[in-house]
């Protein structure tokens, strides 16, 4: 083995730690990180942290992809490539900030490469070991830091003090909570019962101390998907079947919640315009229904970019307050990358909660489409997991990746038979 062959098979060692930081980076797991996603790339390179994110990435991915190829990444993403080339394409030709664009573009990109490089080389079994834990230290440490330094560690929600660890709100720490519980509990056969209870058990309690309703909806909502996805394959067993079996499910649970959305409204601690969101969203779409098959360009609304804070300050009522996103996806990515786009990205996400869930009994599998359910169902009233990568979205390349490892065991070996 000759150094360069060295280095290109000593490269994978990296996968897992780079995959931790990019979970730090766009996970918000910093404590004087901005207030939304967006800065994450409008600051991208500052930081003796970033930096060396950036070149380790860069080197375990070029490492990967000398080792396996292209093609199992391909797979991984490819529900999702469709939406980034039409973002990319919106970056070169109309956005109205392109370079500001590119970086959005390319910070998916390595977010998205590692993810799937480290879920399709790691062995499963590790790779949820190594999350959950990450997960359940970011918690812990979380909690230690509320009780060593409660101004920092709580923050005050109305007359309540309520737990944000080491995240810049309530809401942030809640949804990475969330996630951390559906990845852990979808694939708890990889792991022992009695460390699975252990990871549920403080995470939970997480959940409970950030009294975030959006939180406790997103984990409630992600279980009884994972639970009717498995109940309905058991019941009908052929994937066809079953899929429909979901639709009429989906049309009467929609039906429902619609009878019931007074209810629960109040159940979430909501009023009927979602604590201003509805005045928001309509504000954002006098401006951008001016060019509604384009949008204005990738990440615009993600960001404190000028046209964003400009839309943002002249919503009525919130004059004196500071509007960083519509406080909607849909709304966001319909301004970004027009409805083009934001079907592209809801087709995507469609194809992994539905269809790619009932093909499979991989409990992988049926983690990703959880993930990209909660993302469809979350994107109503908040801006996250767009094209500026989440907590979420990274969790779910790395179950698509883990799903596929699962089904080609060698994906992960290095190719050339002639290193030991």
């Amino acid at each position: 083995m000759n150094v360069v062959e060295s280095l290109v098979f000593h490269s994978r060692l990296l996968l897992l730690p780079v995959l931790l930081m990019c979970l730090i980076e766009f996970g918000q797991i910093w404590y004087f990180s901005p207030n939304d996603y967006g800065d994450v790339i409008r600051s991208g390179g500052d930081g003796i942290f970033r930096k060396i994110l950036w070149l380790l990435a860069l080197i375990a991915i070029l490492g990967h992809f000398l080792r396996c190829g292209l093609l199992m990444v391909a797979r991984v993403l490819l529900p999702l490539l469709p939406f980034v080339l039409w973002c990319c394409l919106s970056t070169i030709l109309w956005s109205v900030d392109p370079l500001f664009s590119l970086k959005s573009v390319v910070f998916w990109a390595i977010a998205s490469l590692v993810a799937a490089s480290a879920a399709i080389e790691v062995d499963s079994k590790l790779l949820l070991r190594t999350l959950g834990t990450f997960f359940v230290v970011v918690v812990l440490c979380s909690f230690a830091l509320a009780v060593v330094v409660p101004q920092s560690g709580f923050t005050r929600y109305g007359n309540e003090l309520v737990l944000r660890g080491f995240f810049p709100h309530k809401n942030v720490f809640g949804w990475f909570c969330a996630i951390g519980g559906i990845l852990i509990i979808a694939n708890r056969q990889y792991i022992s019962t009695r460390t699975s209870l252990f990871f549920i058990l403080i995470i939970t309690l997480a959940i409970l101390a950030a009294q975030s309703q959006t939180s406790i909806v997103a984990v409630t909502a992600g279980l009884l998907y994972i639970f009717a996805v498995r109940l309905l394959k058991r019941c009908f067993g052929d994937g066809a079947r079953a899929f429909y079996a979901m639709m009429i499910s989906l049309t009467l649970a929609a039906s429902v919640v619609f009878y019931l959305y007074p209810f629960l409204l109040d159940l979430v601690g909501r009023d009927a315009t979602l604590t201003g969101r509805t005045a928001v969203w309509e504000h954002y779409f006098s401006y951008l229904i001016h060019r509604p098959v384009t949008g204005l360009g990738v990440g615009i609304f993600s960001s404190d970019t000028d046209i964003n804070l400009a839309i943002g300050g002249s919503v009525p009522g919130f004059e004196y307050q500071k509007l960083h996103s519509p406080h909607s996806l849909y709304v966001g990515l319909f301004g970004e990358v027009g409805f083009v786009g934001l079907l592209l990205f809801l087709g995507g996400h469609a194809y992994i909660a539905i269809i790619a869930s009932f093909k499979s009994n991989n409990t992988w599998v049926h983690c990703a489409g959880a993930l990209s359910f909660l993302i469809i169902l979350a994107g109503t009233a908040e801006m996250r997991d767009g094209i500026i990568p989440g907590i979420a979205t990274i969790m779910l390349i790395v179950a698509r990746g883990a799903s596929l490892r699962s089904q080609f065991p060698n994906a992960g070996l290095y190719m050339k038979n002639e290193v030991a």
